[in-house]
């Protein structure tokens, strides 16, 4: 069996699907303003605002995370089949991974209590976790920044859109919302906030998505995944999955 994926159908499918959550999330937002006591309000912002843990769209975001990671230890795999430097590309399909665990676990939270009692953060830092993961993203950053600039052009413009849409919702809107929230608590403003935030998290897992689908589809025209056996001759395999992918 043949799996065909064109990273552009790939990016529009990711789009279309982060279009629907956002259009319930804004849905939810208008209903709890507005009719804050209807069931329907409780089910649409329980299962799909962006600003609830364990929900769909958090779901969603863990799984393309985790999909992230999957096409990092892949593309680990075919540099070190072809004799090119794999640990940086390792680095980061481990980084992705842990993301995902974060994403889904919220890992993240409970570094807030801990940041913000020994750091007696507040305001803009009133989602504490900021500081440490800020400043291990400039540490990544300055080890990583050789490995980027040995990409291609193409590859590093896209990795450099994808992570700056990635951490300014991460982490631009995260502190803007942070300061909304410790001030006014639960408001239209902060609402837009955490909107953002979740929204450009999203594109830029996407986009990032998208990049790695045209880097393995411009080193590997086909990659076998072998499910059963070789026969004694060597000659046939038993229940192969052929996963192609090839760019537009």
């Amino acid at each position: 069996m043949k799996i065909r994926l064109i990273p552009k159908d790939a990016l529009k499918l990711l789009l279309a699907v982060v279009s629907i959550l956002l259009i319930i999330n804004v849905l939810g937002i208008i209903l709890h303003f507005n009719f804050e006591g209807a069931t329907i309000t409780w089910y649409v912002m329980n299962y799909f605002d962006f600003n609830q843990e364990a929900n769909i769209p958090a779901f969603y975001s863990a799984i393309m995370l985790l999909v992230s990671s999957v096409l990092l230890f892949l593309i680990t795999y075919i540099e070190k089949k072809r004799g090119d430097k794999y640990l940086p590309w390792l680095g980061l399909a481990l980084l992705f991974l842990f993301l995902s665990l974060d994403e889904a676990t919220e890992i993240h939270e409970a570094l807030i209590g801990f940041t913000r009692k020994h750091l007696n953060t507040s305001g803009y830092f009133h989602y504490a976790w900021i500081i440490p993961y800020g400043a291990a993203l400039i540490v990544m950053i300055l080890i990583y920044l050789p490995f980027f600039l040995r990409l291609p052009r193409k590859v590093f413009r896209l990795f450099v859109l994808s992570g700056a849409i990635f951490v300014t919702g991460a982490i631009g809107f995260e502190m803007l919302g942070g300061k909304v929230i410790e001030e006014q608590g639960f408001t239209v403003e902060y609402a837009i906030y955490y909107t953002f935030e979740e929204l450009l998290e999203m594109v830029g897992v996407v986009i990032f998505i998208f990049t790695l689908l045209g880097y393995i589809a411009s080193h590997s025209e086909r990659i076998v995944f072998v499910l059963g056996e070789s026969d004694k001759s060597g000659t046939e395999e038993k229940e192969a999955l052929t996963s192609t992918v090839q760019d537009a």
